[in-house]
């Protein structure tokens, strides 16, 4: 098993100052969506759009964190090497698909807000196996783990998409579908960064192998835990059948 080393952040190192020189171009990135946001502004007082926004911005803290958590949880807690790293990391897209071919036709059927509850509890349970791993063994409950999380992440992302457009007039589609976009954008780095930092954080502290697979279950932890706040926001949006995909 391999210990996660940390970053160095010296000001004279030139990691460091890649990230010193990024900075204008980043700005200016985040400038420019934050004007292109406030002018569809609007859209976020519809009722199903605001939730809907929310729900996609917290799934920065869970989805999108987990894709970026499980290829440094297989290499560096169980010693993975990248290619087998990526064939690991395929019961996760297997679940994505199993949920837009097997799910969606009993999903159409289904209040949208409860097929969006569902998708969450099972990002949820399928992050259980992950918070509870140690260096080896139980890589078939993994596995199942990622399966599970596949399948949560298609039962939130396609319907909240849905339901949230489907509050807004014919001509506020186009600056909807805009601004719901950016949400996505804002939300994705702002989680994974997030969970960056308490893993790294977590690892200062480790100076033993398992003091880093605890480092690891604890940062699994956390993601479970910001799941919750997507399975609240869930309540607020309308009751509305989905397709389960947006059309």
């Amino acid at each position: 098993m391999r210990v996660l080393p940390a970053i160095p952040f010296d000001s004279g190192s030139p990691r460091k100052r890649r990230i010193w020189y990024s900075a204008p171009a980043l700005s200016s990135t985040s400038g420019h969506s934050h004007r292109r946001l406030l002018s569809n502004e609007r859209v976020f007082a519809r009722r199903s759009f605001g939730a809907g926004s929310l729900i996609t911005f917290m799934g920065g803290f869970s989805t999108y964190a987990l894709s970026f958590l499980l290829p440094l949880f297989y290499q560096y807690v169980r010693g993975e090497s990248v290619l087998h790293t990526g064939l690991l990391l395929i019961p996760q897209g297997i679940g994505t698909i199993f949920y837009v071919i097997a799910l969606r036709p009993l999903a159409a059927r289904i209040d949208g807000r409860i097929v969006v509850a569902a998708g969450v509890v099972t990002t949820m349970i399928g992050t259980l196996p992950f918070a509870l791993a140690g260096a080896e063994g139980d890589t078939a409950a993994l596995l199942a783990g990622q399966f599970a999380q596949g399948i949560g992440f298609a039962a939130t992302t396609f319907p909240v998409l849905e339901l949230a457009l489907s509050g807004l007039r014919h001509d506020e589609a186009a600056r909807g579908g805009a601004a719901f976009s950016i949400v996505q954008r804002v939300g994705a780095p702002f989680g994974v960064a997030l969970i960056a930092v308490i893993l790294q954080r977590l690892l200062d502290t480790a100076t033993t192998p398992s003091a880093t697979v605890a480092a690891f279950n604890d940062t699994f932890w956390w993601i479970f835990v910001l799941s919750a706040v997507p399975l609240l926001l869930a309540t607020a949006l309308p009751a509305r059948k989905t397709t389960g995909i947006p059309h």
